[in-house]
């Protein structure tokens, strides 16, 4: 019985760990695709090159 508990712990904690990474990971996107709009519209194309392979980056993840 003590065994089973400790599978389950171990299954949802790994689940845990799982939904926070990908959190994180559509956070960073969300950020990179904010700054795509943002040096699209100030023509700003140094920077929009750097958060566009930043977003897809994030995205191969």
């Amino acid at each position: 019985m003590n065994s089973g508990f400790n599978q389950a712990l171990s299954n949802t904690a790994k689940k845990l760990e799982l939904s926070l990474m990908l959190d994180m990971i559509k956070s960073d996107m969300f950020l990179a695709q904010r700054g795509l709009l943002i040096t699209s519209f100030a023509h700003d194309t140094e920077r929009y090159a750097k958060h566009k392979e930043e977003f897809a980056a994030r995205s191969r993840r």
